[in-house]
């Protein structure tokens, strides 16, 4: 373990010193897309940035205990790099045009001693790294706190909570129409049954029989005009 960790120690120094002499001028920063509770419980996903190769970078000294630093489409890009147990990345407070990434350096000596025939060095292997998108994790994205991603955001969050709103309406508007239509099919069962005997049109109901105990079973009949 000790070995490893004085590996990556020489390593990221490797690295470092590649890069600010020019020789890492291109990195593929990673994609990135954020999640955050709507309503109902539900998750939603926002898109912040999408996988970029940028080329001809001119490396410079990284702010804090990032390791190096290079200006990307209008904003400042730092980098970390970690292995086990080195200590965690520590970004300055208040710095939001800024975007900071951390990569991990560990797969290079397993690419080193899988491939030991082939004679493939640090910086060949530091190459590749920066190059492809894996093993990079955006600590603070610049896009975040743009007002065009924080409307964007708004916008996402109305939406969704105008289509549940919608949702909740339509669903009062079947219940009340489920119970409009039970309400008609009694009305329509206590309605007066009308039939026609000897040309004559009736009307007839069953009555409760008399308190008397008369007539059980007795069915009134009404001549209806």
């Amino acid at each position: 373990m000790e070995c490893d960790i004085s590996f990556h120690v020489c390593c990221r120094q490797f690295i470092i010193e590649a890069a600010l002499a020019g020789q890492l001028s291109s990195l593929m920063t990673p994609g990135l897309s954020i999640s955050y509770e709507v309503n109902g419980g539900m998750t939603r996903a926002q898109r912040v940035a999408r996988p970029i190769l940028h080329e001809n970078l001119i490396w410079k000294k990284g702010v804090s205990n990032f390791d190096i630093a290079a200006d990307v489409e209008g904003y400042g890009l730092h980098i970390y790099f970690s292995y086990p147990d080195r200590e965690s990345p520590v970004i300055p407070e208040g710095v939001h045009e800024a975007g900071f990434l951390k990569i991990d350096i560990t797969p290079i000596k397993k690419s080193i001693e899988r491939d030991k025939r082939n004679g493939q060095n640090i910086l060949e292997q530091a190459d590749v790294l920066f190059k492809k998108e894996d093993c990079k994790l955006w600590l603070s994205h610049p896009r975040l706190y743009t007002k065009a991603f924080i409307e964007e955001k708004g916008k996402i969050l109305d939406g969704y909570k105008k289509k549940q709103e919608d949702v909740k309406r339509v669903k009062i508007q079947r219940i009340d129409e489920m119970a409009a239509r039970r309400d008609s099919s009694e009305l329509q069962k206590q309605r007066p049954v009308k039939k026609e005997q000897d040309g004559v049109l009736y009307a007839h109901r069953k009555i409760s029989p008399p308190r008397s105990g008369l007539w059980p079973n007795m069915i009134h009949f009404v001549v209806v005009n």
